[in-house]
């Protein structure tokens, strides 16, 4: 019995295929790598700022179940029956929000719960609301949103029937929430950010339920609203940390209470 060689041009074939197999393999590697490679390299918390909230805040911070819980530990009420849970946005350590939320928990009593996203990206983490308020105890209100792309998380959980307030930090919807009547909407924008486009707000706002609610804060850009420092490509600050807590939290006990 004979073995069929192959003619020349027959191998020249396969071997071109399998040169251009391993070249769309290898392409395809080198793009999985260097998307988990970009996901993984966060915007990271001041540890300043940071350390300053465990030291002059009557809050209780706990890292759990993939998140990060604020309870306040003063006595003040008016939202301690509410939960927010806040999406950090894209990229972003999720303790550099915990400066401005500690602060509007321990003056409302509000609890706060940022979810920690898998790949660094809120918009990957599936985990139901509800599930996720329960991990700051029993309540009877929940409100979510979140910053940037947290935000277009936070309003993918709006459409729950048991959320009742949605707050948008330098962020919009990508999700029509007009059916929900019943539902509180903010947006706050600030006056020197330069990576959120004021059109694509503007058109999002078609989108919300009732009459739009926005609100822009003198001199923050898009990183004000948390402490990780400056980000590529945004406009220059003029309102120092401490002013932007007080703002954040002026607007939340606000607005949370409608």
């Amino acid at each position: 019995m004979t073995r069929k060689t192959r003619s020349p041009k027959r191998r020249l074939l396969i071997r071109r295929i399998r040169i251009t197999g391993w070249t769309a393999l290898s392409f395809l590697l080198a793009t999985i790598l260097g998307f988990l490679a970009w996901a993984h390299t966060v915007y990271a918390a001041d540890r300043a700022a940071t350390i300053q909230v465990f030291r002059t805040l009557e809050v209780e911070v706990v890292d759990r179940d993939r998140a990060i819980i604020i309870t306040p530990t003063s006595e003040k009420s008016s939202l301690a029956d509410t939960v927010l849970v806040f999406y950090p946005g894209g990229r972003v350590d999720p303790y550099a929000y915990l400066p401005p939320l500690a602060r509007a928990a321990q003056d409302t009593g509000l609890r706060v719960v940022i979810p920690q996203a898998p790949l660094n990206l809120a918009i990957a983490d599936t985990r139901d609301i509800e599930q996720l308020a329960l991990l700051a105890g029993p309540h009877s209100a929940i409100a979510t949103g979140g910053h940037s792309l947290g935000g277009v998380r936070g309003c993918l959980q709006a459409t729950h029937p048991r959320v009742s307030h949605l707050v948008l930090f330098a962020s919009y919807c990508a999700t029509d929430l007009t059916s929900r009547d019943d539902l509180t909407v903010v947006t706050v924008l600030g006056s020197l950010d330069a990576l959120t486009d004021p059109g694509q707000v503007a058109e999002a706002q078609a989108l919300l339920p009732g009459d739009p609610n926005t609100i822009t804060i003198p001199g923050a850009n898009h990183a004000s609203f948390g402490a990780y420092g400056p980000q590529s490509g945004d406009g220059p600050s003029r309102i120092s940390s401490e002013r932007m807590s007080q703002e954040l939290t002026e607007i939340l006990a606000t607005f949370l209470t409608q």
